[in-house]
């Protein structure tokens, strides 16, 4: 187990077969993408028949690749690169069952030399080396014949976000390494509309058929053609090329008043007026199957005014910004805030010029608000100076400073008056123990709901107490929650076991 290996890749697990067969060996790991297609179909899941030792009579063949199967060159069933389990069938090492981030597969329990493949494959244009070309021969010279799917029916994706279209006729879904996923209404069929690692995602409040998702770090794209899976566009080539910290997920949003802008948080906040560019000019020179994410070209976001993790804001400096939240309601306002418990407001977020955006400080005016990581804000439609904020982590963590979701009231400066802010704690803690929020929704009643690792709560507008939120949502972490544009429903994204709706009119 975590043997390291040529290229730079971990096995996570070794498995060997049940007695009869000591001789065989499989090891599973963590997908190679600079080889696949290349010296290999990507290693994530290897198989020996010699206990590792080499094989002369198999052209000193000692381990081959389990990782596509046999069915073609160019389109062939494949295995999830990131591996986690693997069992063999009783009797039959042959025929093996492989748990990963994209669910289960099984393969056939036989095998075929395709290793005539590696000839006509390249690296970067080039063919294959002579040593590259031997290691390819041997890894591709007993590979399944087929690998089957086991998926129907098992929540297995990890949403971690879910948005929903204006008109709450689409939603769509980002997955860890699994894509973004397109929902119409039939509960059987989610389609996926973009690979990768799905982040955020939403839609352009005008146009629902414009919509964006984002990759991992601040890697983004748009769609101009009701999400088309052929038709995505980089747009995130000023973000990467800044230089700019971000998080894995950056935090990403269609503003809910203006059409075609979006906001991306990292260092700053970014925003976009015309949905990343473009539209044309995008299509003709930055599609996604061939243009980088790094590509200069492809993006127009520009910085909205100061750095927020900058040193010049004071304490909590670092990091990058992890929540963004606008008001339906209110074209000026916008909160943002750190992963090391910044929050800042601005109430200039549409002015034409970026540069002049100003954001202020608002928990440094508080000295109850937390150091850590803020999880999700909610912003008033009826006051944008009035807030719910929640925090991740754990109070033991910032003993003088504990709490996880607080109602935040703003005073801006007036009349010679300084700004003031009060951080009202609301207590999740006496049903939760010191526990994670992971996030917040406000119903149109007023009540609160906040998800949680083990489910969703919600705070009664009665008496103020906490409970769960509804029935038949499993015991799970719930990564992201999403109110339906009308209010009716909320969408809570799963950590495997799917995508749910709670119906709260």
């Amino acid at each position: 187990s975590h043997n390291y290996c040529t290229g730079q890749c971990w096995y996570d697990n070794a498995v060997v077969t049940p007695a009869g067969s000591p001789d065989t060996v499989y090891l599973l790991g963590s997908f190679q993408y600079g080889e696949f297609a290349g010296r290999s179909n990507g290693r994530a899941v290897l198989r020996s028949t010699t206990a590792g030792e080499p094989d002369p009579a198999n052209k000193n063949r000692t381990f081959t690749d389990m990782t596509w199967d046999a069915t073609s060159a160019d389109t062939p069933n494949g295995i999830h690169p990131d591996q986690h389990a693997l069992v063999v069938a009783p009797g039959n090492p042959n025929l093996f069952f492989e748990g990963s981030d994209g669910g289960v597969i099984r393969s056939d329990g036989f095998f075929e030399d395709v290793s005539s493949q590696c000839s006509g494959r390249k690296v970067q244009g080039k063919p294959l080396s002579p040593a590259s070309l031997l290691t390819c021969q041997r890894l591709l010279s007993a590979v399944p014949k087929n690998l089957y799917h086991l998926n129907a029916g098992l929540p297995t994706l990890q949403f971690q976000s879910l948005s929903v279209s204006p008109n709450g006729q689409e939603i769509m879904g980002g997955t860890q390494d699994n894509g973004t996923w397109l929902f119409k209404g039939d509960r059987t069929t989610w389609n996926q509309s973009i690979y990768g690692d799905g982040g955020q995602s939403g839609f352009d409040v005008a146009k629902p058929a414009i919509r964006f998702n984002s990759f991992f770090f601040s890697a983004t794209d748009t769609n101009f053609q009701g999400g088309d899976p052929e038709k995505w566009v980089v747009t995130s080539g000023p973000l990467l090329q800044s230089g700019e910290r971000s998080a894995f997920y950056s935090p990403e949003i269609a503003d809910p008043v203006l059409g075609g802008s979006m906001f991306i948080g990292l260092q700053h906040v970014w925003r976009t007026t015309d949905n990343g560019g473009n539209q044309a000019f995008l299509e003709a020179s930055c599609p996604e199957f061939t243009a980088d994410a790094d590509d200069p070209k492809c993006g127009d976001w520009k910085p909205l005014g100061n750095d927020l993790t900058s040193p010049a804001s004071g304490n909590r400096s670092g990091s990058f910004v992890v929540a963004i939240a606008r008001s339906a309601t209110d074209s000026s306002t916008m909160w943002a805030a750190t992963r090391l418990g910044r929050v800042f407001v601005t109430h200039n977020a549409d002015a034409a010029d970026a540069a002049t955006v100003q954001f202020d400080r608002v928990d440094s005016l508080a000295a109850n608000s937390p150091g850590r990581f803020v999880s999700g804000i909610v912003v008033d439609p009826a006051n944008p100076n009035h807030t719910w904020i929640s925090y991740s982590g754990y109070n033991a963590s910032t003993a003088a400073t504990p709490g996880h979701v607080f109602e935040v009231a703003l005073a801006p400066a007036s009349g010679g008056q300084p700004a003031s802010a009060t951080w009202t704690d609301l207590g999740v803690e006496n049903f939760t123990g010191d526990l994670p929020i992971t996030g917040l929704v406000r119903a149109t009643d007023g009540t609160l709901y906040a998800s949680t690792d083990f489910g969703v709560l919600r705070q009664s507008i009665d008496d103020n107490d906490w409970e769960v939120a509804g029935q038949g949502l499993p015991t799970v972490e719930v990564a992201g929650m999403t109110l339906s544009p009308d209010g009716t429903k909320i969408y809570a994204a799963t950590h495997g076991r799917g995508a749910w709706v709670l119906p709260i009119k």
